[in-house]
Parts: C-alpha cells; sequence; structure tokens
C-alpha cells in the first residue's frame, strides 16, 4: 500500500473561519505508533471589534497519525498521515454523495479510488484523507495558501463540504471525538484542549439579548475545518519544532457585530442640528437617513441570506416615502426582483408602535429589503456602507409636545449561515411640535369676543419676520405674496385666524422659536386703534440627552403690552384683551406712545381734510 506524505501549512483564513492547508496525499494505513502525540491545541482568537466571546461544538473527523518532522528554520514541514475517525465515516460520504467537483459526484470518485475506499485488504475507509489529498487542495493551486479567495468563492469544495456537513447529525460515542466546550477570546484565554487531529468546529454561541449591551450581537461564524496545533512531540528529529507549529491550529474570528444608525438630517431640506430630535411644524417635511453595513455573508447559504431595513413611523408621521438607497456609490434600483443589483420596498400602514404613547394602530412600517443584491455573490460588497433615505411628512395626529413623535428603525439579518434571522435595533429618533392659542375678551376679562383676527410670525435669528398660514388639514406652510396687504396678512385672507364663538383661536403644531402674533382686526364694535401684538418664544427643555420628554415653557418678550398675558393655569394659551374705546386703552409703555401717535395721525387726517373742505368752500 503506497504512503502519501502531506505537509501541513500554517495559516488561518479571514471571515471567521480557518482552515489548515495541506498539500500531498494521505495515506490510507491505519498503522497504530504509541510515540506520537495524542494532544493538541485550537486558538480562537476574537479581533479588537469582538463583543463577546464565541462558543463552538466540536468533532473530531480524522487524527493525525505518523507525525514526523523534516527540515530546519524556515523550510520545517510537518510530515503525518490522515486517519478518518470510524464514527464519522458514513457521514462524511453522505456529504460527499451531494457534492459535484468538475461535472463529477465526489462520493462516485472517492468509491472507484482504491488507496481510499477501504475495499484493500488491510485498510479501512478514509474519506477525510480523500477529500484533502484529491479534492480540497484542487479548490487553489496555492494549496489553500490564499484562505481569503478561497472562501470568497462559494463554489470552493471545502466551503461545501462545510456547509454541507454543518446541517447534518453528527453523533459519536468517543468523548474524544466531540467537544462542547470550545471558546474564543486572546491568544491566551481562546487556546482550547483538545485530542489531536483534524476538527469540524461549528458557531453555537447564543443570541446574548438579555444581557446588558442587547444591540451588539454578532452573527455566527461559519463551520471551521482546521487541524489541531500538536503538543508534547518528542523524539521527531528537529530541534526546531515549535517554531514549525507556532501558527498551527489557530484560526481569528472576524467579528461581524451588524448594526443600523438613524438621524434626522433635515426639515423641510434645511439642515438640523441635532439629529436625534427635531423641532417642527405639521405639514413639514422630515428627511431621516439610515445607515448600516454590508455584512461578510462569506460561508452563508447562497439564497438564504436576509438583510431587511425596518423603519417605523409613529402614529402622527405620514406619508414614508423611500427617496434613494445606496450601497457605497451606486444607486440601487427598487422592487426589481430579476435584478441582483435591485431592493424590493414594503410598506404596511395601520400597524402598532410600541414607543407611541397614544397606542393609536397606526403606525407605518417601511422595509427595505436588500435580499436580492446580498444573495448575488458577483456584486455584494461586503463592508460597503448602505444608506437609505426617507422621508415623512407630519400629521395632524401628530403628538404635541411629550414624547414627540418617535420614529425607529430595525436591521434584520442572518445570523447564522444557514438564514436564521435576527432583528437589531437602531435608535429612535423623534420630532416634537407644541401648540399655542389665543382668548379674547373685553378688557375686563369677563367676555368672550369673537370675530378677531391675528396673525403669526416666525423670528429667526436675524429677525426677519415669516407669516404663516394653515389649510383645513391643519398643515402649516409659509404664506406667501397673494396672502399680504403691504406687508401684513389680509383680513379675511387665509393667514388670518378668526377668534370663534367662544373667542379663541388654536394653533396646533408650531416647532419651538420666537413668534411675533398680530392682531389685524378687532371684534365689531370694538376700537381698531392700538391692536395688541407681541412676541413670545416656545422653549422645550430635556433634562439631558436621553431624555424624551419635552418640558415646555411659553415666555412672552419683556415690554409689550399690557393687554397680554399667558394663562396661569394653560401656559401655551395668550389672553388678549380688547378696548371698546379710547378710554379703555392703557397709556402707558409701547401702547400709549402707539396710541398718541395713532390718534395724531388721525387728528392730523381729519384737520387737513378740513382745511381742504373750507377752501373748497370759499
Amino acid at each position: 500500500m503506497n504512503r502519501f506524505v502531506q505537509k501541513l501549512i500554517a495559516g488561518a483564513a479571514a471571515v471567521a473561519i480557518a482552515v489548515t492547508g495541506l498539500m500531498g496525499g494521505a495515506s490510507t494505513a491505519k498503522a497504530a505508533d504509541p510515540a506520537q502525540p495524542t494532544e493538541g491545541t485550537i486558538t480562537i482568537i476574537n479581533n479588537d471589534s469582538a463583543s463577546y466571546d464565541h462558543t463552538f461544538e466540536g468533532w473530531r473527523l480524522a487524527t493525525l497519525k505518523n507525525v514526523t518532522v523534516a527540515g530546519t528554520g524556515e523550510n520545517t514541514s510537518i510530515n503525518f498521515e490522515i486517519d478518518t475517525t470510524d464514527e464519522f465515516v458514513d457521514v462524511i460520504v453522505e456529504v460527499m454523495s451531494e457534492m459535484t467537483v468538475d461535472g463529477k459526484n465526489v462520493k462516485t470518485e472517492y468509491e472507484a479510488d482504491n488507496n481510499y475506499n477501504g475495499k484493500v485488504d488491510g485498510t479501512e475507509a478514509n474519506p477525510m484523507g480523500y477529500l484533502i489529498d484529491k479534492v480540497f487542495k484542487d479548490d487553489e493551486k496555492a494549496t489553500f495558501e490564499n484562505t481569503e479567495t478561497l472562501w470568497m468563492n462559494s463554489s470552493s469544495a471545502l466551503r461545501k463540504f462545510a456547509t454541507k456537513l454543518s446541517a447534518k447529525t453528527l453523533t459519536t460515542s468517543v468523548a474524544d471525538n466531540h467537544k462542547t466546550d470550545f471558546k474564543s477570546g486572546t491568544a491566551t484565554t481562546g487556546v482550547n484542549e483538545c485530542k489531536q487531529g483534524f476538527w469540524f468546529l461549528v458557531d453555537t454561541t447564543a443570541d446574548p439579548k438579555d444581557t446588558a449591551n442587547a444591540n451588539a450581537i454578532e452573527s455566527q461564524s461559519i463551520p471551521m475545518l482546521l487541524a489541531t496545533k500538536l503538543v508534547n512531540l518528542t523524539g521527531q528529529g528537529a530541534p526546531d519544532y515549535a517554531g514549525a507549529t507556532a501558527n498551527l491550529g489557530t484560526v481569528t474570528l472576524k467579528a461581524n457585530e451588524p448594526f443600523i444608525s438613524k438621524e434626522i438630517t433635515n426639515v423641510n431640506e434645511a439642515n438640523t442640528d441635532s439629529k436625534t430630535k427635531a423641532d417642527a411644524r405639521i405639514g413639514d417635511k422630515i428627511t431621516y437617513t439610515l445607515t448600516t453595513k454590508i455584512p461578510n455573508y462569506t460561508g452563508y447559504n447562497d439564497g438564504s441570506r436576509v438583510l431587511q431595513l425596518i423603519d417605523t413611523a409613529a402614529h402622527g408621521l405620514k406619508d414614508v416615502t423611500v427617496t434613494k438607497v445606496m450601497v457605497g456609490n451606486s444607486e440601487l434600483k427598487t422592487d426589481d426582483a430579476t435584478d441582483n443589483n435591485g431592493y424590493v420596498l414594503t410598506q404596511l400602514k395601520n400597524q402598532t408602535d410600541p414607543l407611541d404613547n397614544c397606542k393609536k394602530d397606526d403606525a407605518t412600517v417601511t422595509t427595505v429589503d436588500l435580499a436580492h443584491y446580498v444573495n448575488s455573490n458577483d456584486n455584494i460588497d461586503s463592508g460597503a456602507t448602505v444608506t437609505v433615505t426617507l422621508t415623512a411628512v407630519v400629521d395632524s395626529d401628530a403628538v404635541i409636545a411629550g414624547v414627540g413623535n418617535p420614529n425607529t428603525v430595525e436591521l434584520a439579518y442572518s445570523r447564522t449561515p444557514s438564514g436564521e434571522k435576527h432583528q437589531v435595533p437602531g435608535p429612535t429618533v423623534r420630532v416634537y411640535t407644541y401648540d399655542f392659542s389665543i382668548h379674547k375678551t373685553n378688557m375686563a376679562g369677563n367676555e368672550s369676543l369673537s370675530g378677531a383676527q391675528f396673525a403669526i410670525a416666525r423670528v429667526d435669528a436675524n429677525n426677519t419676520e415669516t407669516f404663516m398660514k394653515v389649510d383645513a388639514n391643519g398643515m402649516w406652510s409659509d404664506a406667501t405674496n397673494a396672502d399680504l396687504t403691504e406687508g401684513k396678512p389680509t383680513v379675511g385672507g387665509d393667514a388670518a385666524f378668526s377668534t370663534n364663538g367662544a373667542g379663541n383661536i388654536s394653533m396646533k403644531g408650531l416647532p419651538a422659536g420666537t413668534y411675533h402674533v398680530y392682531e389685524i382686526k378687532a371684534p365689531d364694535g370694538y376700537t381698531s386703534i392700538g391692536l395688541p401684538d407681541f412676541k413670545f418664544t416656545i422653549d422645550p427643555k430635556f433634562d439631558n440627552a436621553s431624555t424624551t420628554v419635552a418640558s415646555v415653557a411659553y415666555t412672552k418678550a419683556a415690554n409689550t403690552d399690557a393687554r397680554i398675558a399667558f394663562d396661569t393655569d394653560t401656559p401655551s394659551q395668550a389672553n388678549v384683551k380688547n378696548a371698546k374705546n379710547l378710554t379703555e386703552l392703557p397709556m402707558t409703555g409701547d401702547l400709549g406712545i402707539k396710541v398718541f401717535i395713532t390718534v395724531g395721525v388721525l387728528l392730523m387726517a381729519a384737520g387737513a381734510a378740513f382745511a381742504l373742505s373750507a377752501r373748497m368752500r370759499a
């Protein structure tokens, strides 16, 4: 019987897998050698971004026989033979029956090779020896030296074998051939002692959603196939054996910790200072940006990979629209099930939002599904940034002040190689809007007045005023020139607000800031001389960055008309009084000056009219 010598090439593959590269053949002989090493180690190292240690279950598929060391220095090599573990022969052959390489069934080819199939007297079935010698090494002519390229190629036989084997049930009655407590860690804590051989490891890390760091949930690594580092090897004729085995049986896991972020990027195309809280009017359009990265799906089953960005807008946010989906610098198409560069968009309305205190089943859930993209091996760009831009309009159902109008996001992704779906919660961002009201009375404050008209203007940091109007649906917008007369809202126009029969005006859905309110028409029977106007500020406060409930203060500007006062019971309500005649008007402060000027102008006008009339009679 021929003996095939192997050389073990040290190396660790990327993307959370490790493969010990082998070149040469595998012996079919199962000669016992009591002097051979029986112990080994497998070291599984977390990379710097890992959030926690991973756990693994392992099965020893084969042992290493007739181990020798040859050469010196950099040319030192380890030679050995592969001996398949008896209890795993059947399941390995079953997997081989499901594999085709170069158009040939692997099991059929194995059974035709008398060096491995155990049909020759004095030999036993050695399917792992056949795979390593005849199948795996042909994946890369560099004999697995370029392991990253190998495992990025979904067609590699080694990757197919590990994936298919992970779907099988592996059982053994020999304790040395099964180990359930492999664990990753540092180069020191990640060392796992085990029997020497060729091990198959499956990540069994549980979902740590019950831990304090619920958002840091890494995906499981793909199945790993690697030989152990040999320990306590003596008498093999090479003094620098330790150097030759320094990197054997070692793998560095590439932590794949999906994340999802969300920011409010602008309101009505204007940038916002805070990315988590924003003020808006009812009727304003809010732009949100969702960000994640394409996970590294190497070794994850094609066709079952999951990547979804799930946005939930509270019932006060309507007309949710996805405007752009980018992967890196490339824009993806929408709803194209035949294009691997496309995405599928679904939107469910009238859903329950658990963060919405109003408890209305009127939330909008928008899902951007990138399954087509991530299941396309030719186009997938692992690590590329995914950016989804969407907009929503603040609706008349918006929550006023309080907890605001939340918008949440989740990321659904494949946490296991088989495509098990897991959802990671992202941040919650909120849009806040506030109300303001006017109550109109006589000077005594005991009679409510209807028919008074007011106008309201936003005042910016440059003291520029912009008048506003609201439509029948409660949606605010800026007044246009057509709504103004001599720079002020036209009486009876769209930018004029009239008190109702109870003397009230409700202005619901204003952002924080400074406003200037003008009375532009007095109630019938009341003087239009010196109509009141005043400035006030809506000033919400949050105790800290994480506080979500707005505490709002309404402040009237100093030195304003004494006829205006904010209600002590309803701080958002301004009580505004009207005088029937000049004798009821207070003649102090700004108002007195305005009245004297107004009366003076009227007297001058009356005098001019009298003089003109007298001249015409002369």
